[in-house]
């Protein structure tokens, strides 16, 4: 397996994987008809963003991605968003953890970032689980928040 920084060739790949993804409840916070080539060529290309972005390939395949994404407000410019996809199929072949260390590490030489969140639905034990082995806390829990 490989890590590398995501290109724009990438998009279909991502949007395959992730739709595979939100098709079992509670996985991600997105639903299909929100994962679009436009909204992920917006993303990795645009300057004004400081994404943090990583693939994973197993033979040439992605098979996993993770970001940190800023927030857009100037005044929580210091709290990054964590997204992180494994491939339905290359679950428990510890990609996440792959992911997971590269994305703290590289949030560790970036001086502004003074958080990292995510929205994770109590279902995903397993993402839980990822998240609280690198320090994650609970900071709350949204009710009424997701459909």
């Amino acid at each position: 397996m490989i890590i590398r920084n995501e290109k724009v060739t990438d998009i279909d790949a991502i949007i395959k994987y992730e739709k595979l993804t939100a098709q079992t409840p509670g996985f991600l916070v997105s639903i299909l008809d929100e994962l679009t080539p436009v909204y992920y060529q917006k993303l990795i290309a645009s300057s004004d963003i400081d994404l943090i972005f990583f693939i994973v390939e197993n033979e040439k395949q992605v098979v996993g991605h993770a970001y940190l994404l800023p927030m857009s407000l100037k005044a929580l410019s210091h709290v990054y968003r964590l997204t992180i996809v494994i491939h339905p199929n290359h679950v428990n072949q510890g990609i996440g953890k792959l992911l997971m260390d590269t994305l703290m590490k590289a949030a560790r030489e970036k001086d502004k970032i003074n958080k990292i969140e995510s929205l994770v639905r109590s279902s995903n034990k397993r993402a839980i689980h990822l998240y609280e082995k690198y320090g994650f806390k609970t900071e709350g829990i949204l009710k009424k928040e997701f459909d």
